[in-house]
């Protein structure tokens, strides 16, 4: 996902070059790799490049409730706008760059690596506690079972005992 954009830098702002983009990326350490795909929108500006792309992928992850590893789909648009190092036509080095995540940044051989920041993306896109369907019964509290493959016969205790003082004050409030 490393794209030459020296031709780019070249030309006046407003100019246009769109890409596919596909490919395997890695978003969580010890996940398998997602494979990516989409287009990235590069738009030329007085300080940059601006990339407007929009991205599919599946992500695996496992289940809050039961813990099962289950795929979910992911699509994500990013926009963003990445600051050269290095002047193209002189060679010299720019300073317009201060503020800006390394990430954002297209390098010394005018190569703009989208891979960090569909990684970012993607990341703030997938949910914090996925779940792999909506009817997961999740695992028993006292027994581990996962309650979508066995129905365990464990006790199941509805109401938390740590309640009653305050149940007990409720019936003194309707009498």
């Amino acid at each position: 996902m490393e794209f030459n954009v020296s031709q780019l830098l070249k030309e006046p702002s407003g100019a246009r070059r769109v890409f596919e983009i596909s490919g395997n990326i890695i978003i969580n350490k010890g996940d398998p790799a997602s494979c990516i795909k989409g287009t990235a929108d590069m738009l030329r500006t007085p300080n940059g490049v601006l990339v407007t792309s929009a991205i599919q992928t599946t992500v695996s992850s496992n289940c809050s409730r039961c813990l099962t590893r289950s795929d979910e789909s992911v699509n994500v648009k990013l926009e963003e706008e990445f600051i050269p190092i290095l002047d193209v036509f002189t060679g010299t080095e720019i300073d317009n760059f201060e503020g800006a995540r390394e990430s954002y940044l297209i390098d010394r051989n005018h190569i703009l690596d989208l891979q960090g920041t569909i990684r970012d993306y993607v990341s703030m896109a997938t949910p914090m506690k996925p779940i792999c369907n909506e009817n997961c019964s999740g695992i028993c509290v006292t027994c581990g079972t996962n309650q979508n493959e066995t129905v365990c016969n464990c006790k199941q205790q509805h109401r938390d005992i740590r309640w009653d003082p305050l149940l007990e004050l409720s019936k003194f409030r309707t009498n």
